[in-house]
């Protein structure tokens, strides 16, 4: 199965933000909404986050068993040092 997990875009700043100052003029309406926004995308990249690091897990889970497997297949060509020489 192929994973491709898409990161949360954050939301545009309004124009009425001014994020270098720290100030804003805009409608409380406006705040309001770039808020809710806000707090939306905390919450899909604290999934996104869950959901990476999930993946990573099954990774490397996969890889270990990949390995068991491998070794498996080595010892039961009965190759002992993993390297054939004539």
């Amino acid at each position: 199965m192929i994973v491709r997990l898409t990161k949360p875009v954050r939301p545009t700043v309004p124009a009425c933000i001014n994020e270098a100052r720290n100030r804003h003029n805009c409608r409380p309406a406006v705040i309001n909404a770039y808020n809710g926004q806000l707090e939306q995308y905390g919450r899909d990249f604290d999934r996104y986050v869950g959901d990476m690091n999930g993946y990573v897990e099954a990774l490397n889970r996969y890889m270990d068993q990949a390995s068991q497997y491998a070794v498996c297949e080595r010892d039961a060509a009965g190759v002992v040092t993993g390297i054939i020489t004539g």
